[in-house]
């Protein structure tokens, strides 16, 4: 009650109360250090073999199982993805945030 009592008894107080308020806080906004965009870089590896003439099954036990025994023991993976079809074996493997992409990439490649 006591806002709208002085709204109504002194308009002019408060319009220039809500105008200081406004403009303090286009100020502050400007101000902020806030960055709403960050810059990440997701590590994600993705592998990708062919087996020429090969059935999915074929595929999936020669070449697909065979890299994801060997990727599923590095350090940080999140997630491990593979498909297998015909001639074509492609493994996605995410990471933590924390691991660094040039980091993952060799890991995969070494292992």
């Amino acid at each position: 009650m006591f806002l709208a009592d002085t709204s109504v008894k002194r308009p002019v107080f408060a319009t220039m109360v809500i105008a200081a308020l406004i403009i303090f806080g286009y100020i502050s906004m400007g101000r902020m250090g806030i960055n709403q965009m960050p810059e990440i870089d997701f590590p994600v590896v993705t592998i990708t073999t062919m087996l020429f003439g090969a059935d999915p099954e074929t595929v999936e036990t020669e070449v697909t199982d065979v890299i994801e025994e060997a990727v599923n023991s590095i350090d940080g993976v999140k997630e491990l993805n593979s498909t297998s079809s015909e001639g074509i074996s492609s493994i996605v493997i995410e990471f933590e945030l924390e691991k660094a992409v040039d980091v993952a990439v060799q890991d995969v490649r070494d292992k």
